[in-house]
């Protein structure tokens, strides 16, 4: 059993809007890790060939039992993404993250958790490939 964060982005970010989610997830780390005795073990990010950022990685501290499995938020289509936090103190950064993310391009988003908490129209698989083959 666990505690899962899940998303479904119906289209990339652009670049602008992708630096804007980067720069939220740096203030919520560094408030985590001031506030809240350091529990954030890792905050990355990844550049794609072409210099613009693709993906935003973080985890909770192992020397502290404190992490589970990483989140790994890329800029790419994806029908289905999670990732299974165990309620442990980094998921709360995860769900920040990802309501901003709704918050900055609600049209490209849709984020839900095993708490109940959606944001955005979540798309059943018939749905996504309909809209991904009307492009």
């Amino acid at each position: 059993m666990g505690y899962t964060n899940y998303w479904q982005q119906s289209e990339k970010f652009t670049d602008e809007e992708f630096k804007q989610i980067e720069k939220h997830t740096e203030k919520v780390v560094r408030k985590s890790i001031m506030e809240y005795n350091n529990w954030i073990e890792f905050f990355t990010t990844y550049l794609g060939t072409n210099g613009s950022l693709q993906c935003i990685e973080i985890n909770g501290d192992s020397d502290k039992n404190l992490d589970h499995e990483p989140f790994i938020f890329e800029n790419k289509v994806s029908q289905f993404e999670f990732c299974k936090t165990n309620q442990k103190p980094y998921d709360w950064v995860v769900w920040l993250i990802l309501s901003k993310a709704h918050e900055i391009a609600p049209s490209k988003i849709s984020i839900k958790n095993d708490a109940g908490e959606s944001l955005g129209s979540w798309l059943n698989s018939e749905e996504f490939v309909k809209k991904e083959n009307s492009k």
